[in-house]
């Protein structure tokens, strides 16, 4: 049929295959997120239109807690298949319009277009209870695995990509420095990382020039 003549025109063809190169490209192989290249494109692609249009966005960091350990005691294997669990946990509970991305590593990320450093934290917090609530098997063996997060918004952390990628690493390593398990947010005003505790108090810890360290309990 004409119908059938269409679709397999080398046109047609060389479109698809462009179209697959094109994804290739741009996603990771081993978890199917976003790559490095592809996220510096967007992120920078969101920092030119909030400051067009004087939107805001926030970006959630992600790093897999003793993943060094947990390829030493399971193996690579074990450690590949908790990458593609955790990325595709993300993918789920991400909302559509969010960029997941593997950027590094054990180091994940999404981006958040017009959203809020608090509403930010709300959706990374649902993602680090389900990671943390998630069984994984390899070979007859169970484990668990566990994130730490740091999240930065435009503009109060940053008003140029290196400076917001900064902010959310500062607020990533004070979550790991904290215990781990655990989203930061970053307060550039206060100099205060933030973690929110839903079950009960807000946490402020404090860091100060000396880098000592306070947490405070907020009623």
């Amino acid at each position: 049929s004409d119908v059938e003549k269409n679709i397999n025109t080398p046109a047609i063809i060389e479109l698809k295959m462009l179209e697959e190169t094109k994804k290739q490209s741009h996603s990771d192989g081993l978890t199917g997120l976003f790559n490095r290249r592809y996220f510096d494109d967007v992120l920078q692609g969101e920092m030119n239109r909030v400051q067009r249009y004087e939107g805001c966005f926030s970006v959630f960091f992600i790093d897999l807690d003793n993943f060094k350990k947990l390829n030493d005691t399971y193996g690579h294997q074990a450690g590949d298949l908790t990458l593609k669990v955790v990325a595709d946990i993300l993918q789920t509970m991400k909302r559509t319009e969010d960029t997941a991305c593997r950027y590094g590593g054990e180091e994940l990320v999404l981006i958040l277009p017009e959203t809020e450093k608090m509403n930010a934290l709300v959706i990374a917090e649902r993602i680090r209870k389900k990671v943390e609530e998630t069984g994984l098997e390899f070979e007859g063996k169970t484990f668990n695995v566990t994130l730490s997060g740091g999240i930065a918004s435009y503009p109060a952390d940053g008003k140029e990509v290196q400076e917001l990628i900064h902010a959310a690493d500062v607020a990533l390593y004070q979550a790991k420095e904290s215990g781990r398990n655990r989203i930061f947010i970053h307060d550039f005003e206060k100099r205060h990382y933030l973690r929110i505790d839903f079950a009960g108090e807000v946490q402020v810890k404090s860091v100060t020039q000396s880098s000592k360290s306070e947490e405070i309990d907020v009623p």
